[in-house]
Order: C-alpha cells, then structure tokens, then sequence
C-alpha cells in the first residue's frame, strides 16, 4: 500500500510543495506524520469540494480514486 500511495502522490506532484518527507516548508504546512485517517478525511474534503482552500490541491486529488486515498494517506502518514 505505501508503494502504492507514494506512486500515487508522485503521479500528481505532492511532494513538490510539501517538502523534506512531508514535513513542509514556510507556507506550505506539515501534512506528514498526521494520522493515516485524518487524512484520507481531508482528501475527501478537498475532492468533494468542501475544503476549498487550495483549488490547485481539490483539483490533483480529484484523479485520485478511493483506493489511491488511502494509499496516499497511509504513505504520508508513515512520513517522519
């Protein structure tokens, strides 16, 4: 499954903006290390739209399907 969420999360280019393992840089927060629920959660808040506070991020996950979710959750939840 990490193989899995780490391709996935390369595919869209979200390590590009989060940096370092998923530890973030300046602006671009921390998301590594969150808890694998919380945040196939917030994936699903920014695919469906109400978390709408990066339409660049709403707009990669939305060619995530469920499965790549919690791939992609788990892998960055396994980030220290």
């Amino acid at each position: 499954m990490l193989k899995k969420g780490a391709y996935a999360a390369a595919t869209v280019g979200c390590g590009s903006c989060r940096f370092n393992d998923w530890k973030g840089f300046s602006a671009n927060l921390r998301i590594g290390n969150q808890g694998a629920a919380y945040l196939a959660a917030t994936i699903h808040q920014f695919r469906g739209g109400s978390h709408a506070n990066s339409p660049g991020i709403s707009d990669l996950v939305r060619t995530f399907d469920e499965g790549d979710i919690d791939a992609v959750a788990a892998c960055i939840n396994a980030a220290q």
